[in-house]
């Protein structure tokens, strides 16, 4: 394990921790693997395998502690980002509706100048009229 969230790695019971420390020189340095060591007479005495899983499962769930934590703060910020698209479209959409009322506003105000401007006797667009009426 070469992560560089493994110095982050701590083991949950402190019992495990000591046991691990204890075991250290039984550590290979590239894969963690827990090797047999060598008592002062010379004779080799093996690891103890229910110790080795115990550690190997701690070194497991706290990676997976790690992992959980960092998804969530992931979701977290995927959350907030969310919502501040939301808040920016929202002011998008009240500025353009505005927009279209001013609009439609302006678009009643010019049909009203040319009723106003046909009424007063326009002679161009009485003529427009006639030609554009069928006979």
């Amino acid at each position: 394990l070469r992560s560089p969230d493994f110095s982050l790695l701590k083991l949950a019971s402190p019992d495990i921790e000591k046991m691990l420390m204890s075991l250290q020189s039984g550590i290979s340095a590239s894969n963690f693997k827990l090797e047999s060591q060598t008592t002062e007479s010379g004779v080799l005495q093996p690891i103890d395998l229910e110790i080795q899983e115990v550690v190997k499962r701690e070194r497991k769930k706290q990676r997976n502690r790690i992992a959980s934590s960092k998804c969530r703060k992931r979701k977290l910020e995927r959350e907030a980002r969310l919502e501040n698209r939301v808040k920016d479209l929202k002011e998008r959409n009240i500025e353009l509706n505005a927009v279209a009322n001013a609009l439609k506003q302006q678009v009643c105000d010019l049909k009203q100048r040319v009723m106003d401007h046909v009424s007063e006797g326009c002679q161009v667009m009485l003529a427009h009229q006639s030609r554009m009426s069928p006979s």
